[in-house]
């Protein structure tokens, strides 16, 4: 269960303190890149603590990631010569605690490391200014055992499918760390003095990760405010090729709040058509991928049977390339397409929302009631 005031969220938090009390009610959303990244925690857990009986159940990317978090824990457990908690739980306070990936005190008990894996390979996560490492630490000091003697404490990111360094640290002293507890604590009596609505501070990165984001009204009327403003000299119908310097200038800077929000409404009326819900005038439709070739299926083989090369390109000809070759040999169109279309497929990719006027058939969901107007 995620903390009130979460260090995964504090970045959101410190900037708006009152998106605190708009997630109350709102459920948890998983992807598959937080499920991935669940994995790939558990597979490091099990990796530091069963390294003898470890088996390889994920793929080599996985794996080459999680490897290089596990060396540069055991590096640091060796150089530090203590001992390290994997998976610790850490506590600032009854609203503000969290599971640090790995913590390593060193043997004299005056220094601290505290690591936290990233999996993702879209954005870059840096130490410097990681309020989340920060979180960590100031409760790591309260948590563990002996936390008042330590002096110094390194915040380390690892992560190994995004940037050129995969290992990024930060060195804190207790003056910096009592500073960021104050901070923490102000931000607490903001969390708490706030009612749902309250507190409200809209901005590109802040609402970015929000869950309330479809819902916050701050975030609804700076968007429409921002996109009257940036419009009210500029017809809508103008190519945007006649746009001056000046009018650009002044519409980028608000285009990535206008687009977190539009992003957080898709999302929203796509979890509530997901959930038997959709918006009125809307349908969740099957969404197909580009035909490709059936998985395990002799596609060189048989191409070269057919008499054309299946590796012209660098890569294995595309169904359409394949096609076209074939064509260009003189093959007759209904036998090309015989012999081809039994070697392929349209992947499916999920559900996407269209409205009611789209031909394709609507899909069924199971019905859950939400909020109307």
């Amino acid at each position: 269960m995620h903390a009130p005031i979460a260090p995964s969220a504090m970045s959101r938090i410190m900037a708006c303190p009152g998106s605190v009390a708009m997630c109350v009610d709102i459920p948890n959303k998983s992807s598959k890149y937080a499920e991935e990244g669940t994995q790939a925690h558990e597979l490091a857990e099990s990796w530091l603590l069963f390294p003898k009986t470890l088996t390889r159940t994920h793929g080599a990317e996985m794996m080459r990631a999680v490897q290089t978090y596990v060396d540069i824990v055991l590096f640091l457990e060796d150089v530090c010569g203590g001992q390290r908690q994997l998976e610790q739980l850490v506590r600032y306070s009854d609203e503000i605690y969290g599971t640090a990936d790995a913590i390593i005190v060193s043997a004299d008990g005056k220094s601290m490391h505290v690591i936290d894996y990233k999996h993702g390979a879209g954005l870059f996560v840096g130490a410097e200014g990681n309020m989340q490492l920060l979180t960590y630490a100031v409760a790591a000091l309260r948590t563990l055992p002996g936390g008042r003697k330590i002096e110094t404490v390194t915040g380390s990111i690892v992560q190994p499918r995004c940037g050129d360094e995969p290992w990024r640290t930060v060195t804190w002293t207790r003056d910096q760390l009592r500073d960021w507890s104050r901070q923490l604590d102000a931000v607490e009596e903001e969390v708490a003095s706030a009612l749902k609505g309250e507190k409200l501070h809209p901005g590109a990165e802040q609402c970015r990760w929000c869950p309330a984001a479809a819902t916050c009204p701050a975030l609804r009327e700076r968007s429409l405010a921002l996109t009257k403003e940036a419009f009210a000299d500029t017809p809508v119908e103008r190519n945007v090729e006649a746009l001056t310097a000046d009018q650009l200038g002044r519409i980028l800077p608000d285009l990535d709040l206008v687009e977190a929000w539009a992003k957080a409404i898709r999302s929203e009326a796509h979890a509530r058509a997901e959930a038997g819900a959709p918006p009125t005038g809307y349908k969740l439709v099957e969404r197909v991928g580009i035909r490709a070739w059936v998985p395990g299926t002799d596609v060189a083989g048989r191409l070269r049977a057919m008499g054309i090369d299946p590796h012209s390109d660098p890569v294995l000809l595309s169904p359409a390339k394949a096609e076209k070759a074939l064509l260009a040999l003189g093959v007759a169109r209904k036998v090309v397409l015989a012999d081809v279309a039994p070697m392929t497929e349209k992947p499916r990719k999920g559900a996407t929302l269209v409205p009611n006027s789209d031909r394709r058939t609507a899909l069924t969901r199971g019905a859950k009631v939400f909020l109307t107007d």
